[in-house]
């Protein structure tokens, strides 16, 4: 009886293994022959679509892996990412043996051999009505391969225990983080703090399962950083069963997060520099979210890392047990933070063949493992001051911070690690701290701002004609005092990175909370008038020069539904 057991175990063993084999070969990547046929086409009118279609072309080409070798193969994936001006494009004559045409005039072309990419991608960034076009090239997380004996520390280190239990007699209130990334398990420790809505951007399908455990350790350091509070994940996988994804279906992955209302959004992910997922976060900014990332594990400097190398993002080093920065972890000038990311304890599955079968605890060690760390003080920080604008979570996350290395901010570590064990008055934001500010204090801003200055990225711009407006988007709430300001601007241009450029010519007015019936007002040396979003503009009622309806022309959004365009504007 036993034997037969026993035999039986062999056949049903074998049998899984040949299914299994017999699966991955059928995702083997297409290796073609170059191609000489007519170029197929397929357009696209919204995200989901774009999303869809892209998602699908991926898994043709790419397979079920990523050469480990790809990263240092800029055109591996044979795969273009066009950026085009609003100009007509003829796409269709270069050899392409699909195109893809998108949201934002963003064009996807797919060539069958690196060669062909590598030659078109030098020709289209010659033309005119090209603003740039790039490889699609992979980005992998930030975990560093090391083994490692079990040592969770992580969260007492930050103080997050302590904070999440002086949150906790504040408010009830929810908040979510998008973890974009592998994709997150349905663990036991996870439960209550998974919410619906994310998706797979590896088998486009709405089961953002974790095929590697990157994702789950990096959600469970979320969860182990916030106990007792509403700090809800979002599950967004970008990343494959060998932990690395397409540029391209990252910055799909963050703009997900933002329509299901992210307000936090964690990527302990990498790769070389790229101006489409640059684009992503910075468009995730700029609606209001607070994206931290990490830094990379390359013992290098994050100038040439996407997305570490952006001044918006909350940039995150890791550092050891003795408050020295981990000897694989990325330095620079984008640095913010510092935070425990060396022998990390959280939850993981179990996993065979790529099948998750049970709950399980393992370490890890990486940015990766710092980031979640900072992205659940950002997230705690915002449920007790809801009104904070990513940049003054920030300053508060600094006001707590211990100094590691040089005097201040450093290179290796940032301000330093944040510790929130005990409560601190912080300090008022310094608008001289940095050239790259790129949100500030209303209040502040009211004596600062002469004509000339460049209007920051995070305003909207609205359009009467040729006249132009901005305002700021993201301000606190106050009933008394002025939550923003109007100014007359130039005609804004589209710069780098998707960057809505102008220049100030002359203050408006203040923005201040009105009457029931109409919420807003401006008043101004002239006097004061009513301000009245709308869909996709706002209206100025009163006897001013700039009564009239605008329409919304850049790419932010305010108590509307926002424009998909970066700029938009008729000639």
């Amino acid at each position: 009886m036993k034997k037969k057991y026993f035999l039986w175990m062999i056949i049903l063993t074998m049998a899984i293994l040949s299914g299994y084999m017999f699966l991955w070969d059928s995702g083997k990547r297409i290796e073609e022959e170059p191609y000489n046929g007519e170029t197929t086409l397929t357009k696209t009118g919204t995200l989901n679509e774009f999303s869809e279609e892209v998602v699908n072309l991926i898994k043709r080409y790419d397979g079920r892996g990523v050469d480990p070798e790809a990263g240092s193969m800029p055109y591996y994936s044979r795969r273009l990412i066009v950026q085009g001006t609003e100009e007509p494009i003829d796409l269709l004559s270069y050899g392409a043996k699909e195109v893809i045409q998108g949201i934002d005039d963003i064009y996807i072309m797919q060539f069958t051999t690196q060669e062909r990419a590598k030659q078109v991608c030098e020709e289209l960034n010659n033309l005119e009505e090209v603003a740039y076009c790039e490889p699609d090239q992979y980005a992998e997380a930030t975990e560093y391969k090391e083994n490692i004996e079990p040592m969770s520390w992580g969260v007492s280190y930050i103080g997050a225990d302590a904070y999440a239990n002086r949150v906790e007699n504040v408010t009830d209130a929810s908040i979510t983080v998008a973890v974009v990334d592998s994709g997150v398990y349905q663990h036991s420790f996870l439960k209550d703090r998974i919410v619906e809505g994310g998706w797979d951007f590896i088998d486009d399908d709405m089961e953002p399962d974790d095929k590697h455990s990157h994702g789950t350790h990096v959600a469970g350091t979320i969860v182990d950083c916030t106990p007792g509070l509403n700090v809800k994940i979002l599950p967004v996988r970008v990343l494959g069963a060998d932990n690395r994804g397409s540029m391209l279906a990252i910055s799909l992955g963050v703009r997900h997060a933002v329509e299901r209302g992210a307000e936090i959004i964690n990527m302990s992910l990498s790769g070389p520099k790229n101006k489409t997922l640059d684009n992503a976060v910075i468009y995730a900014v700029n609606r209001g979210c607070t994206v931290v990332v990490a830094a990379g594990n390359d013992n290098n400097s994050t100038e040439n890392i996407t997305p570490a190398h952006l001044e918006e993002c909350i940039v995150v080093s890791a550092i050891n047990t003795q408050l020295e920065k981990a000897g694989f972890s990325n330095w620079g000038d984008s640095i913010d933070f510092s935070a425990p990311g060396v022998d990390v304890l959280s939850c993981i599955p179990k996993l065979f063949l790529g099948i998750t079968f049970g709950d399980s605890t393992g370490t890890m060690s990486g940015t990766s493992m710092a980031t979640p760390h900072i992205s659940a003080l950002a997230a705690m920080t915002k449920l007790e001051n809801p009104a904070m604008t990513s940049k003054e979570i920030q300053n508060v996350l600094k006001g707590y911070s211990i100094d590691l290395g040089d005097t201040d901010w450093d290179s290796f570590y940032g301000w330093g690690m944040p510790d929130f064990s005990s409560e601190k008055e912080i300090p008022e934001i310094d608008e001289t701290e940095s050239e790259n500010e790129y949100e500030t204090d209303i209040q502040n801003e009211i004596d600062t701002q002469e004509p000339g200055n460049s209007v920051s990225a995070y305003e909207g711009i609205f359009m009467k004609g040729d006249t132009y407006i901005s305002l700021p988007l993201y301000t606190s709430y106050d009933e008394t005092g002025a939550i923003g300001i109007v100014y007359r601007v130039t005609r804004p241009q589209l710069g780098e990175y998707g960057y809505v450029k102008c220049d100030i010519q002359e203050t408006i007015g203040e923005i201040y909370m009105g009457a029931s019936e109409n919420p807003y007002e401006i008043i101004g040396e002239g006097g004061s008038c009513e301000l009245i979003y709308t869909q996709g503009g706002l209206e100025i009622r009163g006897d001013s020069e700039y009564a009239g309806t605008y329409v919304q022309i850049s790419n932010s959004g305010a108590n509307m539904e926002a424009s998909e365009m970066w700029l938009d504007i008729p000639e």
